[in-house]
């Protein structure tokens, strides 16, 4: 058995949300730290497939993973191969002959009838959707095929690693995923749209009424901080309350991460635009629970009239404000988990902009919360997979974070011709002894077969070993 070692990043534990008072809103729900199945952790090379809950790995909170090169949202598991690379580097053709898709390295052009301009332009074929697509390739429906092989390989070169899921995207949830891309290719930077949006947000200026018209553009600012896998739980939680409210998102990532994935939107970008000093989105570091901008201080400074006899709550100016800042960081207060209450949410539809900072997995939060809890159980009538569907859309490696994925696996993993088995060590009790820790996560892990009882008698499994101490690597490889 070859045993590896990554690297692992300083990622904190995910939360599910918030908890609010009965006397102020009823049915509010108590929501405790999100459980080990739905947290997420990363890795500074590897990033872990969602997890099946297990007795053991439950009870013990060890988070198994397959974790390779930087924080990505694939299991190498194995596929079949032609001369070391992966089958979905290639496609067949209506005539079945093996052909490549646009090689990145052909200078080949194809002319393109231009619709409505009665001309034709030459078209880079590397830069054209690959053709003869198969519903592995698109994850059952779930990616578009609108994106050109040279723009993101990993989201045409994904399924051939996998084993194919049990988890299948229900129409519904494909067509929200659609309307979103529109959405957002129709409202994101560059458009009009979203030039007039930004005027009126660095004016001050709010909504013109607290009514959402039809064609409105609305926005939410995902705010990442903390290590990689923290970013991408809040970038997955804020791209569902996207869904969930018609809103844009723009993605925050900091400066380390904007480069690690590809664009998910065909024709938009999800990137927040750098804004002047003065913009309320030019430091958006600045952020906290202090902030006189963050929900739960503008309940509480009067600017929101009390609920009204049908139970909503209303500005008490004409307009909305220009924009709410949701603070879902450690420490976050009462008032600010009132979001979770269905007359705020009503509240929050009329504000252009909200900008939200989280470390945290807020979807627990999302199926708890009255108004969104029909249009949840309808997109993801499996909960458990939420995050599962979510993640295969969203986080596909950039080709550069691709390339160093695929070497990895050639090099280490794809000699594993029965399985690899990835653990990802995280200790937040400093104190433990180590050797507690190992043989927990040892007992653990033979005891749901995931390892056999002497690590040097598999000569089939492959086993990938990521935390911050080198240690546990040394130890395990040693057994």
């Amino acid at each position: 058995m070859d045993v590896m070692k990554g690297g692992s990043d300083d990622t904190t534990r995910g939360g599910g949300g918030g908890v609010s008072d009965k006397r102020r809103c009823s049915w509010a729900p108590m929501f405790p730290p999100a459980p080990p199945e739905l947290r997420l952790e990363a890795g500074k090379r590897g990033w872990r497939r969602w997890p099946s809950s297990s007795g053991c790995a439950a009870k013990r909170a060890l988070l198994l993973a397959v974790c390779v090169a930087a924080a990505v949202v694939v299991l190498l598991a194995g596929a079949g191969s032609l001369d070391g690379l992966p089958d979905s580097l290639f496609f067949h053709d209506a005539q079945g002959t093996h052909g490549t898709v646009q090689k990145v390295e052909s200078e080949a052009y194809e002319h393109h009838e231009l619709p409505n301009e009665g001309a034709a332009k030459l078209v880079r074929k590397e830069d054209i959707p690959p053709v003869n697509l198969t519903a592995d390739h698109l994850l059952d429906g779930l990616l578009t095929a609108e994106f050109s092989y040279r723009s993101c390989r990993s989201r045409y070169e994904f399924a051939s690693y996998h084993k194919r899921s049990s988890h299948k995207p229900l129409p519904y949830l494909l067509s929200k995923l659609r309307k979103q891309e529109a959405l957002q290719k129709r409202c994101g930077p560059g458009t009009a749209a979203h030039k007039a949006a930004l005027r009126r947000l660095e004016s001050g200026v709010g909504a013109a009424t607290a009514r959402v018209e039809d064609g409105d553009c609305r926005y939410l600012v995902s705010i990442g901080f903390r290590g990689l896998g923290n970013r991408m739980l809040a970038v997955a939680s804020a791209f569902l309350y996207a869904v969930l409210t018609e809103r844009v998102l723009l993605v925050h990532w900091g400066k380390d991460a904007a480069g690690l994935f590809c664009e998910p939107f065909p024709g938009a970008t999800w990137l927040l635009p750098r804004a002047g000093k003065r913009s309320p989105l030019g430091n958006l570091d600045r952020y906290d629970g202090e902030s006189k901008e963050s929900l739960g201080n503008i309940l509480q400074s009067g600017a929101v009239v009390g609920a009204s006899a049908d139970g909503n709550v209303s500005w008490a100016s004409p307009r909305p404000p220009p924009y709410v800042y949701l603070h879902f960081a450690g420490g976050y207060g009462f008032h600010d988990k009132l979001f979770y209450c269905g007359e705020h949410q009503r509240l929050l539809r009329g504000v252009p902009w909200l900008l939200m900072r989280t470390d945290s997995y807020l979807v627990p939060g999302l199926f708890l919360t009255p108004p969104f809890r029909g249009e949840l159980e309808a997109m993801f009538p499996e909960k458990d997979a939420t995050f599962h569907h979510l993640g295969r859309y969203l986080f596909h490696p950039s080709n550069a974070v691709w390339r160093a994925v695929t070497s990895y696996y050639r090099s280490n993993l794809a000699g594993a011709s029965r399985r690899v088995v990835g653990i990802q060590i995280r200790v937040f009790q400093k104190k433990q002894p180590p050797r507690q820790v190992l043989d927990q996560l040892l007992s653990c892990v033979r005891g749901e077969r995931l390892l056999p009882d002497q690590v040097a008698a598999a000569t089939n499994d492959a086993v990938l070993v990521t935390s911050l101490s080198p240690w546990y690597h040394e130890r395990i490889r040693a057994e």
